[in-house]
Parts: C-alpha cells; sequence; structure tokens
C-alpha cells in the first residue's frame, strides 16, 4: 500500500520557517533541506511504519542531514505529519501535538 503524506497547518509553517532559516544567504541551504525532506517523506509514503513509535501511535522520522524530526501518525492510507521540529527544541507533549 502506498501512503499519502499530509501536513497539519502547524507542522507546514514549522517547514516553512526551516527553509526560510536554511534559505538565509550565509546559510544557504534551503534546497538540500527540501531535498532531504522530500527523501524522508518518500521512506514515508512507502514504509510509514519504519521509524519508531515514541509514544502510543506518534512516530518519528528523523531527517538526516538536518537537526530536524517528523512527528507522524499513520491514519488509513495517510501519513498525517503533526511537527517538524528543531532536536534542540524542547519537545512538545502529546497534547500539543495532537491538540487533544
Amino acid at each position: 500500500m502506498r501512503y499519502t503524506v499530509r501536513y497539519k497547518p502547524a507542522a507546514a509553517a514549522e517547514v516553512t520557517r526551516a527553509i526560510e532559516w536554511y534559505g538565509q544567504p550565509e546559510i544557504n541551504q534551503a534546497t538540500a533541506f527540501l531535498r532531504e525532506l522530500e527523501r524522508t517523506e518518500a521512506h514515508l509514503t512507502n514504509y510509514p511504519e519504519l521509524y519508531q513509535r515514541v509514544e502510543d501511535e506518534i512516530r518519528r522520522a528523523i531527517l538526516r542531514r538536518f537537526p530536524y524530526s517528523l512527528f507522524y501518525i499513520i491514519e488509513q492510507d495517510q501519513v498525517i505529519v503533526l511537527a517538524c521540529m528543531h532536536q534542540h527544541q524542547k519537545p512538545k507533549t502529546r497534547e500539543d501535538l495532537t491538540g487533544s
């Protein structure tokens, strides 16, 4: 089965902020960040259970070249990304991630 990756609005905003950060002229890594994000999404579309559970149904996919992780859940044929967090950021609670 092939899954669809969908971002919650808060996660999409976090991705946008990361792209803006890496797009700064002195950093100039936005394209590389996007490629790494796309590589991780490709894994999620094919093998969403590949990544470890961190709490209940929430899983974490760590980006390889950048200090970010995607926190997500699997619902039917969708991978729903709840957050794209910098690994040095204070962890969100389960309630923050799921909104419940």
